[in-house]
């Protein structure tokens, strides 16, 4: 889904896509500007106004994709609740392969990330890539049989992220209050 707010994505399944199963972005020339206003400091995430809003995917299984099960790009307040992504990525193409990631170089706020399973997929799984990233939770995740699992934060804006009751491979990954 582009340029949209307030949509909700349930119990889908989403496999053999190119890029991601399940996509919400956003581009516009005037989201542009507000992100290089945002990365450069002249505006706060707060004032953002084109960023897709309150999206929602959850209950959606998303495997076999070619880049990611679930990718967001400009988003503020997007929730991912309860989803299962596997199987996402192959070998022969490297850095590819996420369970849920954030598009690189967007800006995202208020994301949360609840209750979702990867499994086996060839880059990053359990924790989602993060691209100039603001107020970002990730909460009861679980992971089993990927080849990493990581936090990535890259970008001029990552702050507050909170990780909690994450499991990875059946072992606790570690987790700020």
């Amino acid at each position: 889904m582009q340029n949209s707010n307030n949509n909700l994505v349930d119990s889908v399944e989403a496999s053999g896509a190119n890029r991601a199963g399940i996509f919400f972005g956003a581009t516009s020339d005037a989201l542009k500007q507000e992100n290089a206003a945002v990365k450069n400091g002249t505006l706060s995430v707060d004032s953002i106004k084109s960023h897709g809003l309150n999206n929602t995917v959850q209950n959606c299984h998303a495997h076999h994709n070619r880049v990611a099960g679930i990718l967001i790009q400009n988003q503020v307040g997007t929730r991912v609740l309860s989803n299962t992504c596997e199987y996402n990525g192959h070998e022969a193409d490297g850095g590819t392969g996420y369970g849920i990631c954030a598009f690189s170089n967007s800006v995202n706020v208020g994301i949360k990330v609840i209750g979702n399973t990867t499994r086996k997929t060839t880059a990053r799984a359990l924790i989602p890539t993060m691209h100039t990233t603001t107020k970002y939770a990730i909460t009861e995740a679980r992971e089993t049989g990927s080849s990493a699992v990581q936090l990535n934060l890259a970008g001029s804006l990552c702050e507050t992220l909170l990780l909690k009751q994450c499991v990875y491979s059946g072992r606790n990954f570690p987790t700020n209050p």
